[in-house]
């Protein structure tokens, strides 16, 4: 298999619940229903090129999802089996400066807010799984409050 190992990757939705304050840019629930179907950006690569799974898996897969209802962009997989064009292009190009133009009607505030969801999920999708934050770190960021 082009993934490197025999795990097959069949069609599923993922549905997923968070609740946020991100009333500037959507409501405060943030219902997420993406259709996997082949696709395996949203697999951590850990699991996609050698089969490991642990729960920073499924931190890195949330930090896709975050990553893309920030940015309102699709982590679109063409002949890269894994999400490292899309996340390259958001740690490249969603500056403060490019959120500010991305949404220009939205007040300091907001914009922190966005930056902050930005911030989150690209060190869910860090490579090294032992660098991403826990579910319960990401929770204390979202509320203001600082973890290690």
């Amino acid at each position: 298999m082009w993934w490197g190992h025999s795990k097959s990757i069949m069609k599923c939705d993922i549905v997923l619940f968070l609740y946020y304050d991100l009333t500037c840019i959507g409501s405060s629930l943030i219902v997420l229903i993406v259709n996997v179907m082949t696709c395996s950006g949203y697999i951590a690569p850990e699991y996609l090129y050698r089969g490991e799974i642990s729960t920073k898996s499924d931190i890195y897969s949330l930090g896709v999802l975050i990553l893309e209802t920030t940015t309102r962009e699709e982590n679109c997989c063409g002949n890269e089996p894994s999400a490292g064009q899309f996340i390259k292009k958001v740690r490249e190009n969603w500056t403060e400066e490019h959120i500010v133009s991305e949404y220009p009607s939205l007040k300091a505030d907001c914009l922190r807010q966005v930056k902050k969801c930005i911030e989150i999920g690209l060190q869910c999708v860090e490579t090294d799984r032992q660098r991403r934050p826990t579910i319960e770190a990401i929770i204390d960021k979202l509320n203001g409050r600082h973890s290690n």
